[in-house]
């Protein structure tokens, strides 16, 4: 009889153990189902069998017990979860019931039969026939016209689904496969509907995602710079076409207005700067209309407007009132506003008898300068054919024409005056 040291006892346990560890293998379940996780010793008999003994890995280097058998007795040592779960088949195979996700670990087997050790790993991997099926809209917030939109599939199966049908409306059908995204690119408000993805082993489990492109057309009528006589009417006409609910409000030269510009008769101080903001959720939309009232025609006026030249812009009217008026000029920008008022008289009438009475005045000095030279020459006349006649020098006639032609020319200077 041969006695061994305890340390070389140890060494052939050990160098026996090592010769009887089997290769990890794999085996798969059904989820909520009962599993049997085999323990493949070869080469040791039944009857030869001292103790059997099944653990499980915990992770991080550690172990779970789950039972013992020795002889005919079978002790479950479980602590936790698997307490209520595990027994031993007749073949030494453990017995997993109600399997569950988190029972996919490695399950080990050790048997003491005579002098061997035996020991056996199983990697256990529960598969799920699916419950859920998700399906996941991915998009810009909010989606609007020309973005992209990408579908995507997910179910809680195990190993978890990776090809899926995508439908498209209720239009058309794609086939993904070895992926669970589908892209739609430059979306338009027509993209707009219900959008489902299904399993291709099992079209009837599916699921639907209702997809909505977001738009905002809006169209201003009139719009830009407007022009109109004062007295006018005019029309304002916002229509908007947008895909959900929306808000519009206005503003006039950055003020705040009750409701809609609208105007049945134009006033000056309708003219300004109008804008209108539109709201429809995250989007919004802001644009203006330059309305200007200009006055373009009052008995004749003729507007000349110059370019804008080293900061000044000059506007010129041509008026012909027929009665006193003002008016009125204002200008604006964005330091602020300025008005001036200019009083305009009408004098027409008074100048047109003025006119009358220096054209009576100057006729009536030519009509005496007429006379006076007439009479004059009549006078001369006379005298000559006095002297002529009787042929007798009268004393003092020298002295006499002499005066006379002084008057003559005094009279000729006050009409040309």
């Amino acid at each position: 009889m041969h006695l061994l040291s305890a340390g070389c006892l140890g060494a052939v346990l050990f160098s026996a153990l090592l010769s009887q560890v089997s290769s990890l293998g794999t085996i798969y379940g059904l989820f909520g189902e009962t599993l049997e996780i085999p323990c493949k010793i070869e080469g040791a008999k039944a009857e030869d069998i001292i103790m059997t003994k099944w653990k499980y890995d915990k992770g991080d280097g550690l172990s779970g017990n789950l039972l013992v058998k020795q002889k005919d007795q079978v002790s479950v040592t479980a602590g936790d979860d698997y307490k209520s779960r595990v027994s031993l088949a007749s073949n030494f195979s453990l017995l997993l019931s109600e399997a569950k996700l988190s029972d996919q670990k490695t399950f080990t087997c050790m048997v003491v039969a005579g002098a061997d050790i035996f020991e056996h790993s199983v990697n256990v991997v529960i598969y799920n026939s699916t419950e859920n099926i998700m399906l996941q809209v991915i998009a810009p917030e909010p989606l609007v016209e020309g973005g992209n939109v990408t579908l995507k599939c997910e179910a809680d199966g195990n190993p978890a689904p990776t090809s899926f049908h995508f439908h498209l409306k209720g239009k058309e059908t794609v086939t993904v496969e070895n992926d669970n995204t589908f892209t739609i690119t430059n979306v338009s408000r027509d993209t707009t509907g219900e959008y489902k993805c299904s399993l291709i082993d099992n079209p009837t489990m599916e699921a639907s995602k209702d997809i909505t492109v977001n738009y905002l057309d809006i169209n201003l009528s009139p719009s830009g710079s407007v022009e109109k006589n004062a007295g006018e009417a005019l029309a304002v006409n916002l229509k908007v076409d947008a895909s959900g609910e929306y808000t519009v409000s206005w503003t006039k030269d950055n003020i705040k207005l009750d409701k809609e510009p609208n105007f049945t008769k134009l006033t000056y101080t309708d003219a300004g700067l109008y804008e209108y903001e539109v709201t429809m959720g995250a989007l919004i939309e802001k644009t203006h209309s330059s309305w200007l009232f200009k006055v373009l025609h009052i008995n004749g006026t003729s507007p000349n407007e110059s370019s804008f030249i080293n900061g000044k812009v000059t506007h010129k009217i041509t008026v012909v009132p027929t009665a006193n008026l003002t008016v009125s000029c204002t200008v604006s920008n964005d330091y602020g506003t300025d008005t001036k008022n200019i009083t305009v008289s009408s004098h027409q009438s008074e100048d047109g008898d003025q006119t009358k009475l220096v054209v009576g005045v100057v006729v009536g000095v030519l009509v005496a300068v007429l006379v006076i030279g007439l009479a004059y020459w009549v006078y001369m006349r006379k005298s000559k054919q006095g002297s002529w006649k009787t042929g007798e020098k009268e004393s003092g006639s020298s002295e006499e024409e002499k005066k006379l032609e002084e008057k003559v020319e005094e009279n000729s200077q006050k009409a040309e005056v």
